[in-house]
């Protein structure tokens, strides 16, 4: 499998497919009780919401499936410039394969290129596998990366 990660329109992936994404990925935390907004995000909120962001996608260069989907969103003020690391989602089948590093690493090149000064991520503080995920990317991400 080879793991291409661009920007979504450059993929072609519809806001739909993302959506669809984001609710299969966040259906295991439901079931264990986790409350997570993005869950049963409407694909209306979810454009709202990236509207002045960047959502990438991981595409299987070989089959073209939909594989994991990132955002983030810029913020710049007078103090600071940042990015928020509001949606990650990988499809069922593909969790644990890496993706979701390879779209940090992508995310973290584009932050730097924008001049971005760090990525603020959060996640739930029950969600053990979530929690890991975010710190050991926020440790080698080689970015200011707060969790």
């Amino acid at each position: 499998m080879a793991v291409v990660i661009t920007e979504r329109e450059a993929a072609g992936v519809s806001y739909e497919q993302i959506v669809n994404l984001i609710h299969e990925s966040f259906r295991e935390r439901t079931k264990q009780g986790l409350l997570y907004s993005c869950a049963e995000i409407s694909v209306e909120d979810f454009i709202n919401k990236t509207r002045n962001g960047i959502v990438m996608v991981a595409i299987d260069d070989d089959s073209s499936v939909l594989l994991g989907t990132g955002t983030l969103q810029v913020f710049r003020n007078k103090r600071s410039s940042y990015g928020y690391d509001e949606f990650d989602a990988i499809a069922e089948h593909y969790k644990g394969r890496g993706i979701g590093s390879l779209l940090v690493e992508a995310r973290t090149q584009k932050a730097k290129k924008l001049g971005l000064q760090y990525i603020l991520s959060d996640t739930a503080a029950k969600a053990k596998s979530a929690v890991n995920y975010h710190k050991k990317n926020g440790d080698t991400c080689k970015f200011p990366c707060l969790i």
